[in-house]
């Protein structure tokens, strides 16, 4: 029989329906009128006993040939609410599976071989019915006949599959065989890779194992989603409001709703602020030279921000870059209070009545004038190192250093000669072109 033997055949017709349909029809006919078939009470009801063990049994039989092929045509509906999910501190919980044996392998394969067909494919009027679903669609009275057919109930003769996906081969081959699927939690420290088609049930997966992982409030749970699923996030959100957990969302795409990252404001070193923001840039060839100059640009906001008592971020340094004037005054100001004189704020008020707003050129006269006095006031000069002054036309208002005449002269080398030389110190030096421009310019100021 297809249990007593290692090979089994289960595509096949239930032939076994017909002997336990034999068995308990003669059980009923020797319990009913013992006296025709000559059989005392006590023989009939012991023969009646041993024809119904029989008929159960070879019906059992039949049953598990039945739901065997049934389930190779439509997965059993499988479905548990979020409270249902068992929480375990030892063990993860997967979801319902068997673990896949010589068997199975068995099984699948006479599934896939082509005399087995018939025994996979729904039955004609189930194929009739979901044609007509299609073609009756937008007949009034018909359409809603069909909205009946398509309805998943099991009181439903013609009923659907589920839009589970998959196939259901796959499950039907050890659907007897199916429990509880878990892993120890031991095991998470590696990682696990989970691969299906589209709608196969991965971000399902990923909801159980969340839920599982929220609740069990021993830990820091980080969902990471680059699909951007909403019943995802839901299902996040319904379960950390059950724990009583704090939920924090990180979304690019909506800002007012998403927590807040400064990438750049913790840092050991105020040069790693710089280097952060430089680092996106291109590098190679003649755009190094542009790199360097960025980075000591925004190396110059981040000191002087921090220098201030303020943390860097994105904003501040974009503000500033594009309106370094403002940054200019506060760091004045900081600077004066710390380093000036006890009467700096009564000197700035008279360099400031001094300016004759009507004197300044037109472009600058709905400017804000202490914003100029202080580019005045800003101005300094390093013996043997630079000297700074201040431009104020129609056009242009800024601060301007004045570097020493080697440098700018190195700075100004653009002939292919000279780029060559450059060229030649990066390679010895190992250096960057800027280190390899200052090195030129020592050059310059030892022949002077």
């Amino acid at each position: 029989m297809t249990d007593r033997y290692e090979v089994e055949v289960l595509l096949r017709p239930p032939v076994e329906l017909s002997s336990a349909i034999v068995a308990l029809s003669c059980a009923g006919i020797v319990l009913a009128a013992p006296h025709t078939l000559m059989m005392t009470p006590s023989v009939a009801l012991f023969s009646a006993g041993c024809l119904s063990g029989v008929g159960v049994w070879r019906g059992r039989q039949a049953w598990r040939v039945i739901q065997y092929q049934r389930h190779l045509k439509r997965s059993p509906r499988y479905v548990m609410s979020s409270s249902q999910v068992p929480v375990s501190q030892s063990v993860l919980f997967l979801g319902r599976g068997f673990r896949w044996n010589q068997t199975h392998t068995e099984r699948l394969y006479a599934a896939r071989d082509k005399r087995a067909e018939r025994y996979l494919q729904p039955s004609a009027i189930k194929q009739w019915v979901r044609r007509k679903e299609i073609e009756w669609e937008h007949t009034p009275l018909l359409r809603t006949i069909m909205r009946w057919t398509a309805l998943d109930s099991p009181l439903n003769p013609v009923r659907p599959p589920p839009a589970i996906g998959g196939d259901a081969v796959i499950h039907g081959v050890g659907i007897r065989g199916e429990t509880n699927a878990t892993m120890p939690l031991s095991d998470r420290v590696g990682h696990m890779v989970v691969i299906a088609r589209t709608r196969h049930g991965k971000t399902r997966l990923a909801e159980v194992l969340t839920t599982q992982d929220i609740r069990r409030g021993n830990n820091c749970v980080i969902v990471l989603d680059p699909k951007g699923d909403a019943d995802y996030l839901k299902r996040i959100y319904v379960e950390a409001q059950k724990a009583g957990r704090q939920l924090i969302i990180f979304h690019l795409g909506y800002p007012e709703l998403s927590a807040r990252y400064n990438a750049i404001g913790s840092f050991s070193r105020i040069t790693e602020v710089a280097t952060r923001i430089a680092s996106q840039l291109p590098g190679e060839g003649e755009a190094s030279a542009f790199k360097e100059f960025a980075w000591q640009f925004i190396n110059v906001i981040a000191v002087a921000l921090v220098a201030m008592g303020e943390t860097p971020d994105y904003l501040k340094i974009r503000r500033y870059i594009t309106d370094i004037d403002a940054l200019l005054i506060l760091y004045g100001r900081h600077w004066l209070a710390e380093h000036g004189p006890e009467d700096w704020q009564d000197e700035l008020g008279e360099l400031q009545d001094s300016i004759n707003i009507k004197s300044l050129p037109r472009i600058d006269q709905g400017k804000d004038p202490e914003e100029q006095k202080g580019m005045l006031r800003a101005a300094r000069k390093e013996p043997g190192n630079y000297t700074e002054g201040v431009v104020l036309s129609d056009n242009l208002q800024c601060l301007f250093r004045n570097v020493p005449p080697p440098l700018a002269l190195a700075l100004a080398m653009t002939e292919k000669h000279e780029k060559q030389q450059r060229a030649e110190i990066m390679k010895s030096q190992h250096c960057s072109e800027l280190e390899a421009v200052f090195t030129v310019a020592d050059g310059l100021g030892s022949t002077k």
